[in-house]
């Protein structure tokens, strides 16, 4: 589909030179700023010269690809797992990158400090330097990231299905801030190119969950309202249900000076509700300030939501985990705050009555 649309739009004189993909960043002295443009034409192109050396080798040869956010090419830190997982999950023959990365993994594996299994995975790939893809990870968001299948007509059918849902035409103006490796930021590609529009790209951000959401429908047009995931729901003593999110906005909102925005995680351990909050890059804190954060949290959310925090756990910058699109993974959180693995810069516990 895209393929038949994009050399249409590319000729035609009112779209060759229309911008498909727009970028945007904020820039401190200038506000939102659009950093550079893709027009049709320039697309059609690029598109154009990958197919001659990728796309159509792969198809003939009936190859799939997978796509994944590479870890930094130090590979240090152990920020590899995720990579690790890929390559054991999906075995592939070959991996593609950039020409940069590639140097740099070849430089790890014939460095003395390197990973002996990370090394040995690596090795055995052969490395081409372009890249594409048709199968790519589940972002993580609910569990350990797999492999998906993405296949044509799957892809042509939700790109079909939401140009109708979303009334797109040539004229349409959308703003997207999903990575073109998450699968919504790939089906906004593919649908912007099939519906001629344009789309502003800004900074990777979290994005509406599409799988395993808990929402309600409300008024006459019945619109359906997302609340939150169903794996994500804390349920209360008093078999009342609520969603971390509800918890974690108001932790926030108690302590903007020092917590990190959309960087906390709440859930349940036992009978316990557990809030873990990534503090900012402020240097070290005093103790008695970092006590009374917590208990002005505890209290906000008592207040708020009705909701007794039995423990408040304060983190060093980073130690939340989070998706490739920016969504908390509360599951990873929790089983890293079990296993002990967070870099805690304060824990206090409280005596827990009935939650209301």
């Amino acid at each position: 589909m895209v393929d038949q649309c994009l050399p249409i739009w590319a000729k035609l004189p009112a779209f060759r030179y229309k911008p498909g993909f727009m970028w945007v960043e904020d820039v401190a002295t200038k506000g939102l700023t659009i950093t550079s443009t893709l027009t049709y034409a320039q697309l059609n192109d690029s598109v154009q010269s990958i197919s001659s050396k990728l796309l159509v080798p792969l198809q003939r040869a009936g190859l799939l690809s997978v796509m994944v956010f590479p870890p930094d090419t130090s590979l240090g830190n152990e920020n590899y797992h995720h990579l690790v997982r890929v390559l054991t999950q999906t075995k592939p023959r070959a991996a593609i990158a950039y020409h940069g990365y590639i140097s740099s993994v070849k430089q790890y594996i014939s460095s003395s400090s390197k990973d002996k299994k990370v090394a040995e995975l690596l090795e055995n790939l052969r490395w081409i330097s372009t890249e594409d893809i048709e199968r790519k990870m589940s972002t993580g968001a609910t569990g350990i990231p797999k492999p998906v299948l993405v296949t044509a007509g799957s892809a042509a059918h939700n790109v079909r299905m939401a140009r109708k849902a979303y009334d797109l035409h040539p004229n349409s103006i959308v703003v997207s801030w999903l990575p073109q490796y998450h699968g919504c930021g790939l089906m906004f590609l593919l649908l912007m190119i099939v519906s001629g529009a344009t789309c502003v790209l800004t900074s990777p951000g979290a994005s509406l969950p599409v799988l395993g959401d808990r929402g309600i429908i409300k008024g006459e047009e019945r619109f359906l309202f997302i609340t939150g995931r169903c794996s994500d729901i804390i349920k209360l003593s008093n078999n009342q249900e609520i969603h971390p999110h509800y918890i974690e906005a108001t932790a926030y909102n108690s302590c903007p000076q020092f917590l990190r925005g959309a960087c906390l995680a709440g859930f349940m351990t036992s009978t316990t509700i557990v809030l873990v909050a990534e503090m900012q890059r402020t240097g070290e804190v005093d103790k008695i300030v970092l006590r009374n954060a917590c208990e002005r949290i505890r209290q906000a959310v008592l207040d708020e939501e009705k909701v007794e925090l039995g423990l408040v756990v304060l983190v060093r910058s980073g130690s939340v985990p989070k998706t490739t699109s920016g969504k908390v993974q509360r599951w990873a959180a929790k089983l890293k705050f079990v296993q002990g693995r967070m870099s805690a810069v304060m824990e206090m516990r409280f005596k827990e009555r009935c939650n209301l």
